[in-house]
């Protein structure tokens, strides 16, 4: 049997089709590393997500062309937390803009 990533803690799947609909990442990211900037599109596997916490992990911005805007085809993404990191805010909503309905934290 493989690896049961719905065991996993700060993981939450749907039990009726065991696909990952939630994602607490949140301080996972050792801050002495410092500032980093993120490639969005690693979450393109995710096609139910639901909620995506990446808040304080010192995100500086993303990756050139792997913004924000690659979440846009994730339809059931109804929560984003971006609190507590180093990016502008304005190129993060331009980002999101696509998300009408997505509810995000950047304070």
């Amino acid at each position: 049997m493989g690896i049961q990533c719905c065991d996993w803690e700060r993981v939450e799947c749907n039990n009726a089709t065991g696909r990952v609909i939630t994602l607490y990442l949140g301080s996972t990211r050792n801050r002495d590393l410092g500032e980093w900037y993120l490639n969005v599109s690693l979450f393109s596997p995710f096609q139910e997500l639901e909620r995506l916490d990446l808040s304080e992990n010192l995100i500086a911005g993303c990756i050139e062309n792997e913004g924000f805007e690659r979440l846009s085809h994730l339809s059931n993404l109804v929560h984003l937390d971006l609190a507590y990191n180093m990016f502008n805010d304005i190129h993060v909503l331009s980002g999101l803009s696509e998300h009408s309905t997505l509810e995000f934290n950047l304070d």
